[in-house]
């Protein structure tokens, strides 16, 4: 499943309306939308945008951190202490928690070739070691897969010993194989 789109003038009004919605994180293309889809995070929205250039926003929790979609229409997006499917039409179909603290938040997400969500959280205060990485198969049973992350971002898929990773604020990186994926994340320094 891939995000990425066609190009043109809706693209570009997406990409550079104000009305749209600031900031624009994770843009994804998806032509199961239609369109693309990004999220507004801390105001707990995704935006998507069609064919038809009505944009369409729509909450979902206090943090909506990425949005992509699922091959049999609908969306996964990562909220601030979860997981959230979505049918074709938007509707709320099942959620699943992974943690409980209010103090850590999701961050960014991406999609696997086999369809699992590879999806990194962080702390609100950004403290060092206070996040983790997890892997979430399309059943929504997940499980860690790098832990003491500090904030992960640019996830993107496939991943490659060459692929760029983001990761703020830089201190140790590590590299972990899981599958078809490496990732690199900012690792809390030993104490």
């Amino acid at each position: 499943m891939s995000c990425a789109g066609p190009s043109g003038e809706p693209a570009q009004r997406a990409a550079t309306d104000p009305e749209l919605g600031l900031p624009r994180r994770g843009p994804c293309w998806s032509p199961e939308w239609d369109g693309l889809a990004w999220v507004d995070m801390l105001a707990g929205d995704i935006l998507t945008f069609g064919r038809d250039e009505q944009p369409r926003r729509q909450h979902v929790g206090s943090v909506a951190a990425c949005v992509r979609p699922r091959v049999n229409g609908g969306q996964i997006i990562a909220v601030e202490r979860g997981v959230l499917l979505t049918d074709a039409a938007g509707n709320p179909e099942r959620e699943v928690t992974l943690w409980e603290s209010p103090e850590i938040r999701m961050n960014e997400g991406g999609i696997a070739p086999d369809g699992t969500f590879y999806i990194g959280s962080m702390a609100y205060d950004q403290s060092e070691g206070s996040a983790t990485l997890y892997r979430v198969s399309p059943d929504l049973e997940w499980e860690p897969v790098l832990e003491n992350v500090t904030i992960s971002n640019g996830i993107a898929c496939p991943l490659t010993a060459r692929s760029p990773i983001t990761t703020t604020p830089l201190r140790a990186r590590s590299r972990s194989s899981t599958g078809p994926w490496r990732t690199a994340c900012t690792i809390a320094a030993p104490s």
